[in-house]
């Protein structure tokens, strides 16, 4: 088989990890809206969809979503691990690690983006050039 071939048989997988918040930052002086503007996974399955338009078959997408605990506990124990093999020891032994560093984008066991908010061509580019290496 061709090296070329054997990359575009792989799947590229992608993890999506919302902005988490512990706040309800929904409320107006102490009363629930019903605007998205505070659901986190709307932003992430955005993301998601636009992702899977460009690169359809070729990406595997997990967006993780907290209020399942599984969910929960996958991308704590995921990040954990993102940032003790990466050297940064203290981020990868806090608490909070959810509040701190999302939203992120994990490609391929890569951590392509983190803290800073989804910016759709720099993570397909970064995908692109992942998917050839």
């Amino acid at each position: 088989m061709i090296r070329g071939e054997e990359i575009l048989l792989r799947k590229i997988v992608v993890e999506v990890l919302p902005k988490y918040s512990s706040e309800n930052c929904c409320s107006v002086d102490g009363e629930e809206t019903t605007i998205d503007c505070c659901n986190p996974l709307v932003e992430a399955n955005e993301l998601k969809d636009k992702i899977k338009n460009v690169l359809g078959d070729l990406v595997v997408i997990h967006v993780f979503d907290y209020t399942l605990s599984v969910d929960w506990s996958l991308a704590v124990n995921r990040l954990r691990q993102l940032f003790k093999e990466r050297g940064f020891r203290g981020l990868s032994e806090m608490d909070n690690i959810l509040e701190v560093v999302t939203p992120v984008v994990i490609v391929n066991g890569n951590l392509v983006s983190f803290v800073c908010p989804f910016d759709f061509e720099k993570i397909v580019s970064r995908i692109m050039t992942m998917s050839y290496e």
